[in-house]
């Protein structure tokens, strides 16, 4: 009798615990992966909203410089706001997010840091989320007008 023959009767599939711990090592990795995936697109939703956010910062900053006069009346006027900022107004490519002028930093209103970008009485543009969209007003994006 040959050898191979002879173990040919003893093999056999897999036992039924083997199956079953193999499925619960793939059903653990599985379910790990799958909860990866509502916070990195929550994250990924959230950068995308700050880069339009800049994107239109920049663009209502362009339209700016394009309309101030030779005197830059509406750059003064927005410097000197003092304290107060203009009511919020909707962009009209992203109706999710609002824009205001200030003169003072949104984000440091105090200047408590002494930086110069949160330096008072530089006029800027506030963009947020707009209050019909989401009820936490933060500030998504903040951009100085330095000259």
């Amino acid at each position: 009798m040959r050898a191979s023959s002879r173990f040919a009767h003893r093999r056999r599939g897999f036992s039924l615990i083997e199956v079953i711990v193999a499925v619960m090592i793939l059903l653990v990795g599985v379910v790990g992966i799958v909860q990866l995936f509502p916070p990195s697109l929550r994250v990924s939703s959230e950068a995308a909203l700050k880069g339009r956010a800049a994107l239109l910062a920049q663009q209502k900053l362009a339209e700016l410089r394009r309309d101030d006069d030779s005197m830059r009346t509406i750059l003064t006027t927005i410097a000197g706001l003092g304290t107060d900022e203009t009511p919020p107004v909707s962009f009209a490519d992203d109706d999710r997010l609002v824009y205001q002028f200030s003169a003072r930093s949104a984000i440091d209103p105090e200047n408590t840091s002494n930086e110069t970008q949160f330096a008072p009485d530089v006029p800027r543009i506030v963009v947020r989320f707009n209050q019909a969209f989401r009820a936490d007003r933060g500030v998504l994006y903040e951009l100085r007008f330095d000259g």
